[in-house]
């Protein structure tokens, strides 16, 4: 009894341990979303992973180790977006959603739009938690 107690603990805290990750979903400029675009994801300048969307738009990358990762979004035909400073905690899956709008003109060489990671003020996964920013905590009484 006490080994299967055991065997369940560790296959428990081995999965809660790899659930931390990012997801989302790409879109374009009329909130439609883009099927096969490419999200790469990268930490240190190494490159740690990549998918393509599925038929809704919705990525998955996962697992990742807790920490800050760049990802670069990429479709055909649309600008690509290098989003920076994306947060990887030990809370769970991040939600990285990412907006692309269409190339103006054909470029042989483009560079991607560079856009910085904002953690929202309300989590869609768990609506009841509320996340602080700065000014807020700043304004709190003691």
């Amino acid at each position: 009894m006490r080994i299967l107690l055991l065997i369940l603990t560790i296959f428990y805290l081995s999965t809660s341990l790899c659930a931390q990750g990012i997801k989302g979903l790409v879109v374009d400029e009329k909130k439609e979303p883009l099927i096969n675009s490419v999200v790469q994801i990268y930490q240190n300048g190494v490159q740690k992973g990549g998918v393509v969307t599925d038929f809704n738009g919705l990525y998955t990358i996962s697992p990742l180790d807790t920490g800050k990762y760049f990802l670069l979004f990429s479709y055909p035909g649309y600008d690509s977006v290098l989003l920076i400073n994306a947060s990887v905690t030990n809370k769970g899956i991040t939600t990285v959603d990412c907006q692309l709008k269409r190339s103006a003109n054909i470029k042989i060489i483009s560079c991607p739009i560079i856009k910085t990671y904002k953690v929202p003020l309300i989590d869609m996964d768990n609506p009841s938690k509320r996340t602080y920013d700065r000014e807020e905590i700043r304004r709190m009484p003691y």
